[in-house]
């Protein structure tokens, strides 16, 4: 559970860090220390972890407390999985001239699969696992739909609301990365 938390922790906020270089994250998150740390997004990373860790005495019963966690956190990823699912498949059908290093056979068969079976799994995880009373059956899935809703939108709000000044690279950055995303010669 420990080495769970630690790469949950690190690995989001390096990624994020890129992500806010682009533009994606108001300056405020682009932030870092003289030692290059991403405290911008370490500090709301932070209060999100708090206030989470708050249902640690909500609860009383640490492994349900944990339980709960878990399936929240399994529904975000659920999420973005299911979207990056439909994003292949979009890919394949709006731009199938690019040359991609590595290429999916029966990609609609495979996408459809994954995409179902996820949205199962995120349907199963707002259901309370058996032996679970902290919270009653019919709250449990108000509490994480709760959760994933408010850990969800701001993302969808931040990149409803970017600004071209938000975007951090130097010219030549982004000139490379253009080429990278969408390269039709190959």
């Amino acid at each position: 559970a420990f080495a769970s938390v630690v790469t949950w922790i690190a690995g989001p906020s390096r990624g994020l860090l890129a992500a806010a270089r682009t533009g994606l994250l108001p300056p405020m998150l682009q932030k870092r220390n003289k030692a290059g740390v991403q405290s911008g997004i370490l500090g709301v990373q932070g209060l999100i972890v708090t206030a989470l860790a708050l249902l640690f005495v909500a609860i009383p019963n640490v492994n349900t407390a944990f339980i709960a966690l878990v399936d929240m956190a399994a529904a975000l990823y659920l999420i973005m999985y299911m979207l990056m699912f439909a994003a292949a498949l979009r890919l394949r059908k709006t731009h199938p001239e690019v040359k991609r290093t590595y290429r999916v056979g029966a990609l609609p068969f495979v996408a459809g699969v994954g995409f179902v079976s996820c949205a199962a799994a995120f349907l199963l995880s707002f259901i309370a696992p058996s032996g679970f009373s902290a919270i009653s059956p019919a709250l449990y899935p108000v509490v994480v739909g709760m959760v994933v809703v408010l850990l969800a939108v701001p993302p969808l709000l931040f990149y409803r609301f970017r600004k071209p000044a938000w975007d951090q690279r130097h010219p030549a950055e982004k000139e490379t990365a253009d080429n990278v995303l969408v390269n039709p010669e190959g």
